[in-house]
Order: C-alpha cells, then sequence, then structure tokens
C-alpha cells in the first residue's frame, strides 16, 4: 500500500543517515584511539604525577587549560570509552542476532 512506501522510504532514509554517521564517528573514534592510548599512558606515569604536584604546589600552569591535571577528567574519558565500548558490541551483537 501506498502509505507503507511511504512509511518504509522514511525508515529506509532515516536509517541511511544514521549509519552514514556512525561510519564516519567509527572512523573518529578509531584514528583517535593511538591519542587516547597516549593520554591513558600519562595518566599513569610519573611525570603525569610530577605535573599534578607541579599544578598544586606553584602557577606554572596558570593561564593554560590543564583539566587534563584533575583527579576525575583523564579517568572519566576512559571510564565513558570503555562503556560506549561495551555498548557498541551490545548493539552490533543484537543487530547480528536479527540478521
Amino acid at each position: 500500500m501506498k502509505a507503507d512506501v511511504i512509511r518504509f522510504e522514511k525508515i529506509l532514509n532515516e536509517s541511511q543517515v544514521l549509519y552514514d554517521q556512525l561510519e564516519d564517528l567509527l572512523e573518529k573514534i578509531a584514528d583517535n584511539e593511538t591519542q587516547m592510548l597516549a593520554l591513558r599512558e600519562y595518566y599513569y606515569s610519573e611525570e603525569y604525577h610530577r605535573d599534578v604536584e607541579i599544578s598544586n604546589q606553584t602557577d606554572e600552569y596558570k593561564g593554560i587549560a590543564h583539566d587534563v591535571l584533575s583527579e576525575d577528567a583523564v579517568y572519566n574519558l576512559m571510564i565513558t570509552s570503555y562503556q560506549n565500548s561495551i555498548r557498541m558490541l551490545e548493539v552490533a551483537t543484537q543487530t547480528l542476532k536479527h540478521e
């Protein structure tokens, strides 16, 4: 019926846009993984702990953004990355089960 064609054409177009956006975002995330690994290594390094001490005891970093030295910013980003990775696996598994 005409209503079905209209309905499913809308689903097709909206879904195509979503999957195009997902493909672009996954590419960006994959490209960013090396930087995330570097950030993670820095976060667990002695250098990071020295920088935190310097930040807490001096004005060395005054005038520049240094949220990276907060206790939570990097950790929260790592947790978000972990949770989103799990969510992507769950969505992919659900999608494959319906195929």
